[in-house]
């Protein structure tokens, strides 16, 4: 259970609020052989600034939503508290896969 619960996202207080509700046409990205991460990271990127979300926060604590299967697990299995910026993030992610 505390996987679950494991966030690896160090906040800031300071950070605007997450938008709750997010467009059906947001990018996923299950981890799968033939997927493209680089691919992915570039089609969030575009996502997020055509929606005018455009702070760096929100980017790196909407991308776990673009997540699933495998690609969820990874992030799940993140050290709590290891990203405080998208870059970082983004890294990570195409670092792994």
């Amino acid at each position: 259970m505390s996987k679950l619960t494991n966030d690896p996202i160090l906040h800031n207080p300071f950070w605007p609020p997450v938008p709750t509700k997010i467009s059906s046409d947001c990018p996923k990205f299950d981890g799968k052989v033939g997927e493209d991460p680089q691919a992915h990271v570039m089609t969030y990127h575009f996502w997020c600034s055509s929606n005018s979300w455009l702070d760096n926060s929100v980017w790196l604590r909407l991308f776990q939503r673009t997540l699933t299967g495998s690609a969820a697990k990874w992030y799940i299995e993140l050290a709590r508290g290891s990203f405080q910026d998208f870059n970082s993030l983004a890294m990570a992610f195409l670092t792994h896969f």
